[in-house]
């Protein structure tokens, strides 16, 4: 039960994160009310499906979102326009997430 409570930490801070106004306005800044509320539901469901995105920093996560964003292309892997890649960064010790463009992302 203690494991399960430690992968869940980083997510359960991915959400807090983004109920704050200024990260939620970011993504409405950049992809408008409707299109900006639906991105941040499907990143929260990518991530909690996936056990090593999950692990992920949080901060790191919002990151590779805002990149996508920025470039209009949703986060969903099987859209294959996007990718959160998770992985381990050496320097620092933490798993961290990085944006990954797809084949069908370039237009």
């Amino acid at each position: 039960m203690a494991e399960q409570t430690k992968a869940i930490a980083p997510y359960t801070k991915l959400t807090e994160l983004v109920r704050e106004e200024g990260t939620r306005n970011k993504f409405i800044e950049i992809l408008g009310p409707q299109k900006g509320s639906a991105f941040i539901t499907s990143l929260l469901t990518v991530v909690y499906n996936d056990d090593n995105l999950r692990d992920c920093e949080p901060n790191s996560v919002i990151t590779t979102a805002l990149k996508a964003a920025a470039y209009d292309l949703p986060i969903i892997p099987e859209l294959g326009m996007a990718y959160p890649i998770p992985y381990n960064n050496r320097k620092s010790g933490k798993k961290e997430c990085s944006f990954q463009i797809g084949y069908k992302g370039y237009k």
